[in-house]
């Protein structure tokens, strides 16, 4: 049976210019049901959804908007601002009960843990977990993020002296391409081979046939390397490891190698990197990223 995300999604594709909803006798109550309904659902699985989780059906709910050429009227919006901002209350006070989880998104990929997960990656037989490593140790190295790594051409990527220098021309938040283009330099690491990015990228170049222009050709690299990270955290030789470092296959993600390697830049010596080269490193702006 296809859910209503589905059903909802083949409407769209299938006829673009005929709206799916009647946005002149849209509610906010209306809305906020399905919301209740989604909260509910989920309830009843024993899972508990986070406000993020929220707020992008409403972000989608507001491309609708957008997509017909419908206009929101500030009622209708003042309304929803209200209704969303009880309904962050809730969801806190569910959490601070012991209900959810109190940090945002998938965990950081522990510097530890990430020695080990590159280990077994070379150590498998499968060819697959090839392209994991290579994949992993490029977003640890460049601290970037996946959909950065699924882009990288050749073209993007030169030697400078004892370095590989990898280009982003694109990136979530320079959508334009206005920011300087400046080279982020990887370097090879023969003390820990496992983790080393210039031994992974040479093995992954034997084992894979090379592509005119990408570095990870085809289509869907980025859920191709989401399926094999997930399937490899399930690895019955991988489950003590997972429980001494405290965290579950469920708990690791695309992002968790990026978040732990701008961590792990910052506070894994005493004479670390400053946070202005760790921002630009990771492509991030000076303002509210630095909080965190």
């Amino acid at each position: 049976m296809k859910s209503c995300g589905d059903r909802t999604r083949e409407y769209l594709e299938k006829d673009c210019k005929t709206a799916p909803l009647k946005f002149d006798k849209l509610k906010v109550t209306d809305f906020m049901a399905w919301i209740v309904f989604i909260r509910d659902r989920e309830s009843q699985k024993g899972k508990q959804l986070s406000f993020g989780t929220y707020a992008q059906h409403r972000s989608a709910f507001n491309f609708l908007f957008t997509l017909y050429k419908a206009s929101m009227s500030d009622e209708f919006f003042k309304e929803l601002t209200i209704h969303f901002k009880g309904l962050k209350r809730q969801t806190t006070l569910l959490v601070h009960s012991g209900q959810g989880r109190v940090q945002k998104g998938k965990d950081p990929m522990q510097y530890s843990l990430y020695k080990v997960l590159a280990k077994a990656c070379m150590q498998t037989e499968r060819k697959e977990y090839i392209f994991t490593h290579t994949f992993m140790v490029f977003c640890w190295n460049l601290m970037c993020r996946s959909a950065n790594a699924v882009s990288i051409c050749y073209s993007h990527m030169e030697w400078r002296n004892d370095a590989l220098g990898v280009y982003f021309a694109h990136m979530k938040n320079d959508q334009n391409g206005e920011r300087p283009r400046d080279a982020r330099h990887i370097y090879a690491n023969p003390i820990c081979p496992e983790i080393c990015p210039i031994l992974s990228l040479g093995i992954f170049l034997i084992c894979f046939p090379m592509d005119e222009v990408h570095l990870f050709p085809g289509g869907k690299q980025y859920d191709r390397y989401r399926q094999n990270l997930s399937k490899m955290l399930k690895e019955e030789s991988l489950v003590d490891v997972l429980q001494r470092h405290g965290v579950s296959p469920d708990d690791l993600g695309t992002h968790s190698a990026r978040k732990c390697a701008a961590t792990y830049c910052s506070s894994g010596s005493t004479a670390g990197p400053p946070a202005t080269a760790i921002h630009l490193r990771a492509g991030w702006s000076m303002g509210t990223v630095q909080n965190t």
